[in-house]
């Protein structure tokens, strides 16, 4: 087995909300009632993402990331295999962690 780290930095948050948002909107509007009413109003929910990122410090923002990539780690080793073996790559990732660092 292989353990793979990467180090990131200088994590462009806005292409991230761009990236995400339509997901978690989705998720929203899934579970109906209100949440369904946030979730399809995307603009709206656009503007508060970026809002809340941009009055949120850098560790914070890297804060908000580690937490996310914990609580979905499972999704994320999920896509990543499916997509090696659409790809015809022969790995499989067992797990996934990450840490903040500081320089």
């Amino acid at each position: 087995m292989l353990e793979v780290r990467i180090l990131l930095d200088d994590i462009d948050y806005d292409s991230l909300v761009e990236l995400l948002l339509p997901l978690a909107a989705e998720k929203l509007e899934a579970k109906g009632g209100f949440l369904a009413l946030i979730g399809r109003n995307k603009e709206g929910l656009h503007g508060v993402a970026r809002q809340m990122l941009k009055s949120m410090s850098q560790e914070k923002r890297d804060e908000f990331l580690l937490q996310l990539l914990q609580e979905k780690k499972s999704l994320i080793v999920n896509k990543v295999n499916k997509k090696a073996a659409e790809k015809g790559i022969g790995v499989k990732v067992l797990d996934l962690s990450a840490k903040r660092v500081e320089q």
